[in-house]
């Protein structure tokens, strides 16, 4: 997908978000692979993320809301991208290739969770939200913090090689 879907009238929002969704991290994952190695790991902005540590954030954001909030499902390191110092962080067993191979791989996971729930539907209790907390949000919060994170994250970075706008 290369352009960003137009908002319009449309009977069913589910698969606008989707749309959003899937633009964003097809966006953000084409434009850190058209990065050299060395720029993929460096930092241009004064927050020191980086595209490489953008990429293990929405992996682990994406899962994190879907999975293991909306679904109530297990996943092993749910905060994994977090560094010591609550920045995202870059993971050292994965290439950027790999991350945006499961990036995409919870992108269709996403669509298939999404596609077979309302947006009304509440989050499952377990997983990311307890009972204790109050009730969980519904699959529709999960979906709108999950697009409101990705596009965010456009034209803040420029490299001498690339600019991060889309």
């Amino acid at each position: 997908m290369t352009e960003l879907p137009e908002p319009g009238p449309r009977h069913e929002v589910a698969p606008a978000l989707l749309e959003y969704l899937d633009y964003f991290r097809s966006m953000v994952s084409r434009k850190v692979l058209e990065l050299s190695t060395a720029d993929r790991g460096r930092s241009v902005v004064p927050t020191g993320w980086t595209p490489e540590g953008l990429l293990t954030h929405l992996l682990f954001m994406e899962r994190r809301w879907i999975v293991w909030g909306f679904c109530g499902e297990d996943v092993a390191e749910p905060w994994g991208d977090s560094g010591p110092d609550e920045g995202w962080r870059a993971l050292p067993d994965r290439t950027v290739e790999q991350l945006v191979q499961e990036l995409a791989e919870q992108g269709r996971l996403t669509r298939q969770i999404v596609t077979g729930a309302t947006l009304t539907d509440v989050a499952s209790p377990g997983g990311r939200f307890s009972a204790e907390a109050g009730p969980p949000p519904p699959c529709c919060y999960s979906c709108c913090t999950s697009s409101r994170s990705t596009p965010g994250m456009r034209g803040i970075w420029t490299s001498p090689a690339k600019s991060w706008r889309a």
